[in-house]
């Protein structure tokens, strides 16, 4: 807000800051289950998409998807597309979630590497879809094989 105030006998202009654009913050929060880096990589795409910076939000999902297909074994040297069939040919993940992790990827490309064709326009429902997928592969590949050997281990302690 600004104000024109007599400072010294000249009018002078007194501005207070109140806040700036955007209002809030976004809710980026992530499993605990998923690994740090990769969760970070996660949390970020989040807020790009939270400012409507699309091509931003898809790149940072494809970069948590590679360093998850790393973090699951695939061979870091490998592109990410022979990472994601690698995890399927090892039954690391399903064949729904390598698709999921194509598109992730395809997402990736098309906000990350400029081309002639227009493919790299990326919209606001585009990059949520993909958010979408990327948390769907870290619930399916982090959170439920930790719940599951929690509650494995929770049957034991009640058998006697």
């Amino acid at each position: 807000i600004c104000g024109s105030v007599q400072k010294s006998g000249q009018n002078a202009l007194d501005c207070t800051y109140l806040t700036h654009y955007p209002l809030g913050n976004p809710n980026d929060s992530v499993a605990e289950e998923i690994p740090p880096t990769i969760a970070a990589d996660f949390k970020e795409a989040i807020r790009c998409q939270w400012v409507q910076a699309f091509k931003a939000s898809v790149a940072m999902c494809g970069r948590a998807l590679e360093a998850s297909c790393i973090d699951l074994g695939a061979d870091p040297d490998l592109r990410i597309q022979e990472q994601i069939n690698w995890l399927a040919s090892q039954g690391k993940i399903t064949s729904p979630l390598k698709e999921m992790a194509h598109k992730i990827r395809l997402g990736r490309n098309r906000g990350a590497h400029p081309s002639a064709d227009g493919l790299e326009d990326i919209t606001g429902d585009d990059a949520e879809l993909l958010l979408e997928f990327t948390r769907d592969f870290f619930q399916h590949v982090y959170v439920m094989p930790k719940k599951l050997v929690s509650l494995d281990l929770k049957r034991k302690a009640k058998t006697p």
